[in-house]
């Protein structure tokens, strides 16, 4: 691929990420939205995995973006320019992989914390 199309692709992901950003900092900070949900879960499991998700999901965001600015410096230079692609994809996979990992340890210390916080749960009133 072009320098230009990894360029692309990284200001993709930049934009996601900065969106990713602006939707969850409400989510992180009023911990309201995760009470009183049906079938009898509570706010540990709900904010824990809400903000598991949300950390999965902007580490992925990171590693698209790491990926295709990499991308475009090696594509810039003549580098792996037959496997860039594959090479890509394969970023991709093992970012996915650790991300995947780093999010279940977060919702073990979210969860942990939330407990912490919230012994009797959570009531704002």
């Amino acid at each position: 691929m072009a320098p230009k199309a990894w360029l692309e692709i990284a200001g993709w992901s930049l934009l996601a990420l900065a969106s990713e950003v602006f939707v969850s900092f409400g989510f992180a900070f009023n911990p309201g939205w995760a009470n009183a949900w049906p079938f009898g879960f509570t706010i540990y499991n709900v904010w824990s995995t809400g903000m598991s998700i949300v950390f999965f999901l902007l580490l992925v965001t990171a590693a698209v973006g790491t990926g295709a600015v990499t991308g475009a410096v090696c594509s810039h230079f003549g580098v792996g320019l037959r496997h860039g692609r594959a090479v890509f994809a394969g970023w991709l996979v093992c970012s996915c992989v650790l991300a995947l990992m780093a999010s279940i340890w977060a919702f073990r210390e979210i969860y942990a914390s939330t407990l912490e916080m919230w012994p009797n749960g959570y009531n704002p009133r």
